[in-house]
């Protein structure tokens, strides 16, 4: 795991933790400590071109029952940039499946704009080249 930049103002390092505690609320498959990082007014675009989930009611709609197929969720940070609000991360996303195979992995780079310590827009991009796993728990309604 990537350390903590010791160059970061006192606003960019509590977003920095904020970004951190984030991805960790993924990889414990904890979506009731992931509302709590979200302003109530967030805006969440899943991938580029995709549908954009506004609102905390709407995001755990998207999200708990997406945790919920997978036995173990890994986010691994590779590079973690904070500038002012502005947290920008690249991450693997590994997601497991019942019988422990690896279903999903996800090449990805993270874009969190935070203010007053809340996430307010979230958006994730697929990393140009990467080559994504998208198993059968995934695409399942």
């Amino acid at each position: 795991m990537m350390q903590p930049d010791g160059n970061l103002n006192q606003v960019e390092r509590e977003n920095e933790s904020i970004a951190r505690e984030f991805n960790d609320a993924w990889s414990a498959r904890d979506c009731n400590h992931l509302l709590t990082l979200l302003a109530d007014d967030i805006r969440y675009m899943v991938y580029e071109g995709g549908p954009e989930h506004v609102g905390t009611a709407a995001i755990e709609r998207a999200v708990r029952p997406f945790m919920a197929k997978y036995e173990c969720i890994e986010f691994a940070i590779k590079r973690l940039q904070v500038i002012g609000p502005v947290v920008s991360h690249e991450r693997t996303e590994h997601y497991y499946g019942p019988d422990g195979q690896l279903d999903t992995r996800f090449e990805v780079v993270g874009l969190l704009v935070i203010k007053a310590g809340k996430v307010v827009i979230w958006r994730d991009y697929s990393l140009p080249g990467a080559t994504q796993l998208v198993g059968p728990l995934c695409t399942q309604k």
